[in-house]
């Protein structure tokens, strides 16, 4: 389902960014690209790479470019939601134990697991919310 730039699927005027990549001189982002178009296309998902070569007024003398991975606007909810789970996740996983091994006790002590995931719970309070009420008003409309 990964296109390339010489293929453009019909769903591409409706397109939207799931996730992008910078590369420049000493970045090689290719791994996470094809990483990340593996797990969308595993979930059914179509995607589309756009690549752009950013001007060297904003690179510096070095090419540097920004690969988008592109799928139809219907389904970003689903693929930002699959890219998190799949992708980015286990990475901040990865981080936030790296950070809790080089707290110190008393520093670590402190910590209430509420506090730290707060902001997460709203979030996903508020995507059901939203989603609901919108079901609601369509079945409403029935």
């Amino acid at each position: 389902m990964f296109t390339s730039e010489q293929t453009e699927p019909g769903w591409l005027p409706e397109a939207v960014t799931a996730c992008s990549f910078d590369s420049f001189s000493g970045q090689y982002t290719m791994p996470d690209l094809e990483e990340a178009r593996d797990i969308l296309e595993s979930a059914g998902i179509p995607c589309h790479l756009k690549t752009t070569r950013l001007d060297e007024a904003e690179s510096g003398p070095q090419a540097k470019f920004l690969y988008e991975l592109l799928v139809p606007g219907g389904l970003i909810l689903h693929a930002t939601s699959v890219l998190d789970k799949e992708f980015f996740n286990p990475r901040q996983e990865a981080e936030w134990r790296t950070h809790f091994e080089t707290m110190s006790d008393k520093d670590f002590r402190a910590i209430r697991i509420e506090d730290l995931t707060a902001g997460m719970l709203d979030r996903v309070e508020r995507l059901k919310r939203a989603y609901t009420d919108e079901r609601a008003r369509r079945i409403g409309q029935h």
